[in-house]
């Protein structure tokens, strides 16, 4: 979670402490403060440029224009990505500075994903601000969560979900638009309207059905997840079964107040959903992945690709791990080949060939 729109100082408002990374010392003074600080009517300095955004008063508003303060940006970016490991993170109220700051920042960093938190349910301003970070990050779709509220509220209208994209229903959100739907983090609840009165309240499963089977970057919320764990753990598989992707297409099959059909296309395969209590004729070649009260995903898996899981899932070990490699498929044998030292396997490296 990194938050870089505003800063607090160590003992009051403005003193902010000075950070060394790689033998170089970041030390901010009043100039990395908009001049349009609150903090001026409290006596305080402040000589950087106005506000590029929204106001946040309960800490110092940065000035991104100045040099120092962006260099100190990238080096801490660069901190969470090279000592850390970090592959990526969300960046904190991006209402409050320009999208091209975000741009500038991950280029400088590597970063291989960010999500901004754009807190707006318009569409047209979640993706004027993917177009102002020049493409670089994904966003929050609020647009998508407000929908899946407008759903609770309406006591379970499935209409709520769709949009018309080309004279055609599609899901809700940025994800309803080919160009755009790449570029939406979806999410049902965050740590914020988990704790107001934005918080879902319809039926979590049949709504992280929806989002999982739809295109975008779906992001569970940690509640919903240590609620139902063992049941969106199932409709992650059924994901991952086919390869949904976050440009993934999507055919609304039937949608009326009481029931949404949607056939969702992935890499090695594609998805049926089925939500709601509304009566819909599965076709024969589709196997139920798994179900719930009024949820149900059904999956038709590529017979031609093999695949290949992986135990436990990458990541940061302290100490030394077994790492179990399956393979899988219906053409017999199965082969696995692989190398130890970093370089891509061909045919010609080790083989095992038990699967």
């Amino acid at each position: 979670d990194v938050v870089i729109n505003h800063r607090n100082g160590v003992t009051n408002w403005t003193d902010f402490p000075s950070e060394t990374y790689n033998g170089v010392t970041y030390a901010w003074g009043s100039w990395a403060i908009c001049c349009t600080d609150e903090c001026v009517s409290r006596g305080y300095e402040a000589t950087g440029g106005p506000d590029e955004g929204d106001n946040y008063e309960a800490a110092r508003d940065i000035d991104h224009r100045n040099q120092t303060v962006q260099n100190t940006i990238k080096a801490y970016l660069q901190f969470l990505k090279n000592d850390m490991g970090y592959a990526g993170w969300r960046y904190d109220m991006t209402k409050g500075f320009p999208g091209s700051y975000v741009a500038m920042y991950n280029d400088a960093a590597g970063a291989d994903f960010s999500v901004g938190e754009y807190w707006d349910g318009s569409y047209d301003a979640l993706w004027n601000w993917i177009k102002a970070a020049n493409y670089k990050s994904t966003t929050f779709d609020f647009s998508f969560k407000y929908a899946l509220n407008n759903f609770a509220s309406s006591g379970g209208d499935f209409t709520q979900l769709v949009w018309l994209y080309n004279g055609k229903y599609q899901p809700a959100g940025l994800i309803h638009n080919p160009d755009s739907k790449r570029y939406a983090t979806t999410f049902i609840d965050n740590h914020d309207t988990y704790r107001d009165n934005n918080k879902y309240q319809g039926d979590v499963l049949v709504a992280n059905a929806f989002m999982l089977c739809s295109p975008g970057v779906p992001c569970v919320s940690l509640p919903h997840w240590k609620q139902y764990k063992n049941e969106i753990k199932a409709m992650i598989a059924a994901r991952h079964a086919v390869t949904i992707h976050s440009e993934s297409s999507v055919t609304v099959n039937q949608v009326n107040s009481g029931s949404y059909v949607a056939t969702v296309i992935g890499k090695n395969g594609s998805l049926i959903v089925k939500l709601g209590s509304g009566s819909y004729t599965i076709p024969s070649d589709y196997t139920l992945a798994t179900s719930g009260n009024n949820y149900a995903i059904y999956t038709k898996v590529n017979s031609s690709s093999p695949e290949l899981s992986i135990s436990p899932a990458g990541g940061y070990y302290p100490e030394g791990v077994t790492v179990t490699l399956t393979a899988t498929g219906q053409n017999q044998p199965v082969y696995i080949y692989y190398t130890l030292d970093g370089t891509t396997p061909t045919a010609n490296s080790t083989k095992i060939s038990s699967g």
